[in-house]
């Protein structure tokens, strides 16, 4: 196998789950709700990593110790599909992510602490840093900025910390797509139980090409899903680390060019900043953090 598939995967995955952010959005304009995007991209979901499990012939079987990590990665998975789409629908696409890629810094965070020890120099400094280019970014119009957004974004980096911690016990008591496959197939009834009532009920987008586009975001998203997984066994965690972090970048990008989603200088300053500082700690050798979704 060509030593470059890995790092192609990893490119290609990180596109199409910024397609689904941009089509998310699309959709919300022409009168999508938020509880429909949610369910729908979890289903989409279920459908791309069980036609995996299905053409590889594998297993659903768990030894007794992943459940209680199982457990974890649900409540993650469940603050992600609720929190990545919910933002988006009250917050520029650009600025949820940017909020939602500071999980990998509070992981590192969040492991400092599950080992009582101090987060290193690198951990700091990249927490701060991140800190300061998240001021720069909402303190320049948080007058615009709904507040509801703004935590829900906060809630999908909450959900990617847990299920960042929660993996490495499941991946241990099984292989990773039953893993992740299991464990969407149990987000499904969370997220659309609590997504109906709390965000919109299930409404559908009114126009054919806002329809076409949100279609090919979940498909995409779908695909995405089997490329990351692809990625990961074809190359090392700590190579394709640094793509899987990059979504943020190309959601900006694809949000200021197609969606007309406009940054301040200062706003443009503070984005620069934070993908500094998830950078900082995705290139680091010892614990890279791979991208949930």
């Amino acid at each position: 196998m060509h030593p470059a598939i890995g790092p192609l995967l990893a490119i290609a995955s990180t596109f199409c789950f910024a397609v689904m952010a941009i089509a998310a959005k699309v959709s919300y304009a022409d009168g999508a709700s938020a509880g429909f995007v949610m369910t729908a991209r979890v289903i989409a979901g279920v459908i791309g990593i069980g036609a995996v499990l299905l053409v590889l012939r594998g297993r659903l079987s768990f030894a007794h110790s992943g459940y209680r990590p199982l457990a974890g990665y649900v409540v993650g998975l469940t603050g992600i599909s609720l929190g990545y789409m919910g933002a988006i629908a009250h917050i520029p696409a650009s600025f949820a992510a940017l909020i939602f890629y500071l999980f990998p810094i509070f992981t590192q965070i969040a492991l400092s602490i599950r080992a009582r020890q101090w987060p290193t120099p690198l951990v700091g400094f990249a927490t701060v840093v991140a800190f300061v280019g998240l001021y720069l970014i909402l303190g320049a119009d948080t007058g615009q900025l709904a507040w509801q957004g703004i935590l829900l974004a906060l809630l999908a980096a909450a959900g990617a910390t847990i299920l960042f911690l929660s993996s490495p016990g499941l991946i241990a008591a099984t292989d990773p797509i039953t893993a992740v496959f299991s464990g969407s197939v149990l987000v499904l009834p969370l997220v659309a139980g609590l997504s109906g009532p709390v965000f919109g009920g299930f409404e559908v987008p009114t126009s054919t090409p806002a329809i076409a586009i949100l279609c090919l975001g979940l498909v995409l998203y779908a695909s995405g899903l089997i490329f990351q997984i692809q990625s990961i066994r074809h190359a090392n965690v700590g190579r394709v680390a640094v793509l899987f972090n990059m979504e943020p970048v190309l959601v900006v990008l694809m949000a200021t060019t197609f969606f007309g989603e406009t940054l301040t200088t200062q706003q443009w300053i503070g984005a620069t900043v934070v993908v500094a500082a998830i950078l900082m700690i995705a290139l680091q050798r010892d614990d890279p953090s791979p991208k949930p979704e």
